[in-house]
């Protein structure tokens, strides 16, 4: 009969080893392992399943406090992956506790591998795993051209791909004289040459500067793109404080426009998106100073920059040109004798200015109300604004605000979805399925993790 009890209750190997992927009965495991070994001393899987429950046992102790224990613990590697990403990018895991690790995961540095020897990168949560010091000692693929390849075409046709991690992942696992031809690939790829990839391609460039890799020909585009971005964000702040300038600022506000408009000019870049910039800059300018009723003297000589841009731009320069004109004007001159005929001028003209106030107000609204949108549009985009630019054909625009969902929501994939339309309604067919598909990944993920955690 007792016998008969102790089969009974006895569990096998592999049901010892069940008991090991959940943290509340790991240490179970461990005693039923002992028991195990006593009454079936000749099992030769003994070891290899006892090797892994120490593994797990020992990477507890050290690191029982990380969220990223329990997926270690219960063997997911997707879900370990994806919880390193929380971490500081500085955290390292030791290199004694990533031999313990590959225990329990030992196909992780030959994925890597793979991933470097294909190019195919679908799976991005292997990013993460540069954390595991030593780890790089064991991948030695034989080429790292194809995922070189990848990482260049995908961080220029999405700025989002190239974070943190993804920098850490290449520099730690790919060896230095191999990432110096990542100059060779992107000077054969031709999208350096649109505007729309400017951001994708001036963040690769960046990391390429920082890492000291960057060759000549490319650290010429890269300085021609951060002057592109450094008119940008001028014009950007320009743009935002246009109407909140006081009067005795105009001057000096009024001077800077003018330098901006010569940098522009020499400006060696493809620049619709800044000189559209401009132009809005402009006309927000003019409209302000023809309200003014004082005399307003700039140094700066405006003619310089006049018929140097297309005419929509042009023609703003011409009306500013124009109003300053037309402001110094209303200083009396002190050659002027017939005092009578200054008086009767300077009456002439505060009853023409007093005539327009009205309709000023009206315009200015209008300003005021375009402004508030698209600062409402840049600080706080929302899905519900990406899908109104879409349906009024604003593509281009709605992919820029989709894009800022995405940094801000990144393991969602109503972003994604979000950005995927944007894409497609902007022409751009081939960033569209791509982002459509990073969106059904992540949405397959959060399932499963939804599953798993139910």
């Amino acid at each position: 009969m007792i016998c008969v009890n102790v089969f009974m209750f006895s569990l096998s190997l592999e049901e010892i080893y069940t008991l090991s992927k959940r943290q509340e009965t790991l240490d179970r495991s461990w005693t039923e392992l002992l028991k195990y070994m006593q009454e079936n001393p000749e099992d030769k899987n003994i070891e290899n399943y006892g090797q892994k429950i120490s593994a797990k046992i020992y990477i507890r102790e050290k690191y029982g406090r990380y969220n990223f224990i329990n997926s270690i613990i219960s063997e997911d590697l997707r879900m370990f992956g994806t919880s390193l990403a929380v971490l500081d990018k500085n955290l390292k895991i030791e290199k004694e506790f990533t031999e313990k690790i590959l225990l329990i995961f030992p196909e992780l540095s030959n994925n890597i591998k793979n991933i470097f020897e294909s190019g195919i990168f679908n799976e991005t949560y292997y990013k993460n795993f540069y954390r595991l010091d030593g780890l790089q000692k064991l991948v030695m693929p034989n080429s790292y051209m194809p995922f070189l390849k990848t990482f260049v075409e995908s961080s220029i046709s999405s700025p989002s791909f190239l974070d943190d991690s993804l920098e850490m992942f290449v520099i730690v696992f790919v060896q230095r004289n191999s990432l110096i031809r990542l100059n060779e690939i992107i000077l054969d790829n031709e999208f350096l040459l649109n505007e729309s990839d400017y951001s994708g391609a001036y963040k690769l460039l960046t990391f390429l500067n920082n890492n000291n890799i960057i060759n000549e020909t490319n650290l010429v585009v890269y300085r021609r793109l951060e002057k592109y971005y450094s008119l940008r964000n001028k014009l950007s702040s320009l743009n935002n404080s246009v109407f909140f300038v006081e009067k005795n600022e105009m001057k000096s506000f009024v001077e800077e426009t003018i330098s901006l408009g010569e940098e522009l000019i020499n400006l060696r870049t493809e620049k619709k998106l800044l000189e559209s910039l401009y132009f809005s800059l402009l006309k927000t300018l003019n409209s302000r100073i023809i309200n003014f009723n004082e005399h307003l003297f700039v140094e700066k000589d405006i003619n310089e920059i006049v018929n140097k841009f297309d005419n929509d731009v042009n023609n703003e320069l011409i009306k500013l040109s124009v109003n300053l004109s037309t402001l110094s004007n209303k200083i009396p001159s002190i050659n002027e004798t017939d005092s009578e005929q200054n008086t009767h001028s300077e009456e002439n003209e505060k009853n023409l200015f007093s005539n327009i106030p009205l309709i000023i107000k009206i315009f200015l609204g209008i300003i005021i109300l375009i402004i508030l949108i698209i600062l409402s549009f840049e600080l706080l985009p929302s899905y519900r604004k990406v899908d109104f630019l879409c349906g009024i054909g604003f593509g281009k625009y709605a992919a820029r605000i989709a894009e800022k969902i995405v940094l801000k929501h990144p393991y969602d994939y109503k972003a994604y979805l979000s950005l995927a339309k944007a894409f497609e309604k902007s022409g751009d067919y081939n960033s569209s399925i791509n982002t459509y598909k990073n969106a059904m990944k992540i949405k397959e993920k959060n399932e499963n993790l939804k599953d798993e955690r139910l």
